[in-house]
């Protein structure tokens, strides 16, 4: 088993990814103006996302929760088994804002491309 400290210092990076992916790609949906009932709900559901990502993020970077996730090899355990859906999530998030950013609808609105990770 990885060391506790590192494997949460892992997945406080994994969740900064993902946070800032979710953040930017609601960012970009709600630019889309007039945007199908499926691209608003892909909005509301990556505001959701984002929210429950931060907090993990947030709670991680904390010391209190550290040291307890760190004493307890199931929580470093979990802690470590988000480290990969989390990576994967943070990939598909990147293709969808590609994707979306590319389509007709989104051309037309002002999007900064530097925002994507």
């Amino acid at each position: 088993m990885a060391d506790p400290l590192s494997t949460i210092a892992s997945m406080i990076g994994v969740a900064a990814a993902v946070v800032q992916s979710a953040k930017i790609l609601f960012e970009l949906v709600d630019d889309i103006k007039n945007a199908p009932e499926e691209i608003a709900a892909l909005s509301r559901d990556a505001h959701a996302f984002y929210s429950i990502v931060f907090s993990l993020q947030l709670s991680l970077s904390e010391d209190a929760i550290q040291n307890v996730v760190g004493q307890d090899r199931t929580m470093t355990q979990m802690v470590e088994n988000l480290r990969s859906p989390l990576a994967s999530c943070q990939k598909v998030l990147g293709q969808l804002m590609l994707e979306i950013s590319l389509s007709p609808k989104c051309l037309a609105c002002s999007i900064n491309m530097t925002r994507l990770p």
